[in-house]
């Protein structure tokens, strides 16, 4: 099934009440959209990687594997600018916690508190950058 929205647009008037006219429909087409996408159970491109370390995972979302006694990892990922946002879990029970994440332009590194008790300690990641 298709997704249709009505944008109201005013047919007359000043620039700026056009404008307040799109952005006040545009968040809610941007609510209702969220609300449908989880309806229709659609879900982001992911990717794992294949071993432990630094990964190229060119998705929104994906998991990389730190290895025992790993404190930082890098995502080379094209998505990323130094304005993303980048949202990190550990996904398994383990010494390493999150310390940071610093986003740059085309990578993003995740660093620990402590070093991976692991011998593959799964870590999720997602990328989302802010409209422009």
């Amino acid at each position: 099934a298709f997704m249709t929205d009505t944008v109201l647009i005013p047919t007359s008037g000043t620039w700026t009440a056009i404008t307040e006219a799109l952005n006040h429909n545009t968040g809610k087409v941007n609510d209702d959209l969220a609300t449908k996408l989880t309806d229709a159970g659609i879900t982001l491109q992911s990717e794992v990687a294949s071993s432990n370390g630094n990964a190229t995972i060119n998705k929104p979302t994906g998991r990389v594997l730190l290895a025992a006694g790993v404190t930082s990892v890098t995502v080379t990922n094209s998505l990323v600018t130094a304005d993303s946002n980048i949202f990190c879990t550990v996904m398994k029970v383990d010494a390493a916690t999150i310390k940071n994440v610093v986003a740059s332009a085309g990578q993003f590194i995740i660093y620990f508190g402590a070093g991976a008790t692991g011998p593959s300690v799964p870590v999720a990641f997602m990328v989302v950058n802010p409209a422009a």
